[in-house]
C-alpha cells in the first residue's frame, strides 16, 4: 500500500489584534464546468491563529472565512497541486459593522437581560448572504447592553426578540466598519393582533399563512409569522405600534395589504378578506399566440419590483 501526501490549505488567521478563537467556519467554492458554483462549509481548528485543512481533489477553490461576531473574509481562485498544502499566508478577519446599545423597559427603565439582537440581512445584502445562512446575533448581558457585529456593508433589519416582550425592529444601512450606536432602546408591552382570514362570499379560510413584515418589506424573513384556525381566525400575534404589511398565502400569495398600529391602541383586530379575481388574456408576438411562456404576477408592495427580479427556471423548479 503506497501513502501519498495529502492536498490542502494552511494559513494564519489574524482576529485583528483580538484573542485568537479556537474554531472557525470555512467555505470551500468550487467551480464546475459549466460555470456553477458549490459552496460547502467546514469547520477548522484554529491553534495559536494556525491552520490547515484537508481538500478532497487538487484544483482551483476560493474560501470564504466565517467567525463569530467577525466580518467574513474571502479568498478567491487558490490553486492546491496534487500532494500539496497550499499557504494562504496572514488572513486578517476585521470586526466588521455592526450596532451597539442598551435595551430597557419601557415604564421601568430597567436593563432587559437575555434578549436575542439579530443583524438580518434586507434587499440586496439579503440576496448576497444567502448561500451562506450566516447569523450575526447577540446576547444582552445583565445591564441590557449588546454588541452585535460582523456584518459588511450594506442593508440590515436589526431585531430585538425576547419572550417577555413583543419585537422591536429597526431598518438600517450599515458602511464598511460602523458600528451604529444605539444609545438607550425603550421596549413596551406591544399591541395584540388578531384576525379572521374569509373569502369575498365570507366563507372561513382555514390553514393558510398569515406573515407580518415591516412597511417596507425589504427583507424576506417575516417579523411575526401565524397560521389560520378551522374558523379563519388567527392570532397570538403582538406588535409595537407602526406601519405593516400583512400577507396571507398557500402554495402561492393570496393577499398583501399594508395596515397601522397606532399609539394607545389596546387591540388591533385585522378582517382579512380574500379576492376572487381571475386575470384571463392572451400572448401575442407579430400577431401570432405565444406558447411554453411564463407569466408572473407580482404585487405592488413586493420590494423587488422597485428592486429589480430574477426568475429562474430548470428542471421543472423555479
Amino acid at each position: 500500500v503506497r501513502l501519498y501526501r495529502g492536498k490542502g490549505v494552511s494559513g494564519l488567521v489574524d482576529f485583528a489584534g483580538r484573542e485568537p478563537l479556537k474554531h472557525l467556519t470555512m467555505w470551500i467554492e468550487t467551480r464546475s464546468a459549466d460555470g456553477a458554483t458549490q459552496a460547502t462549509p467546514a469547520q477548522v481548528t484554529i491553534d495559536k491563529g494556525r491552520f490547515r485543512m484537508d481538500l478532497p481533489a487538487p484544483g482551483t477553490y476560493s474560501f470564504r472565512f466565517d467567525a463569530e461576531n467577525f466580518e467574513p473574509q474571502r479568498v478567491a481562485n487558490v490553486y492546491v497541486p496534487p500532494r500539496t498544502y497550499a499557504d494562504l499566508g496572514r488572513v486578517l478577519i476585521r470586526t466588521g459593522s455592526g450596532a451597539a446599545g442598551t435595551l430597557i423597559d419601557a415604564k421601568t427603565a430597567a436593563p432587559v437581560a437575555g434578549a436575542t439582537v439579530e443583524l438580518q440581512p434586507s434587499g440586496v445584502s439579503e440576496f448576497r448572504e444567502l448561500r451562506y445562512r450566516k447569523a450575526i446575533r447577540a446576547i444582552t448581558n445583565a445591564d441590557g447592553e449588546f454588541i452585535v457585529s460582523g456584518a459588511t456593508e450594506g442593508s440590515y433589519l436589526l431585531r430585538v426578540q425576547t419572550s417577555a416582550y413583543p419585537m422591536w425592529f429597526k431598518p438600517l444601512s450599515l458602511s464598511a466598519e460602523e458600528i451604529r450606536q444605539f444609545g438607550q432602546i425603550a421596549i413596551g408591552e406591544g399591541i395584540d393582533v388578531s384576525g379572521q382570514v374569509v373569502s369575498r362570499a365570507g366563507v372561513a379560510q382555514p390553514s393558510l399563512q398569515v406573515r407580518f413584515f415591516d412597511e417596507a418589506a425589504e427583507s424576506a424573513t417575516p417579523l411575526k409569522e401565524t397560521t389560520s384556525a378551522n374558523n379563519g381566525n388567527f392570532g397570538g400575534v403582538r406588535l409595537p405600534a407602526g406601519r405593516y404589511i400583512v400577507r396571507v398565502s398557500s402554495d402561492r400569495l393570496l393577499l398583501s395589504q399594508p395596515f397601522e398600529i397606532s399609539d394607545g391602541e389596546r387591540q388591533k383586530t385585522l378582517d382579512l378578506e380574500i379576492p376572487a379575481v381571475r386575470v384571463t388574456g392572451m400572448i401575442r408576438h407579430g400577431g401570432k399566440p405565444v406558447s411554453g411562456g411564463t407569466l408572473s404576477i407580482v404585487e405592488q408592495l413586493d420590494p423587488s419590483e422597485r428592486q429589480g427580479k430574477i426568475i429562474l427556471h430548470g428542471g421543472g423548479i423555479a
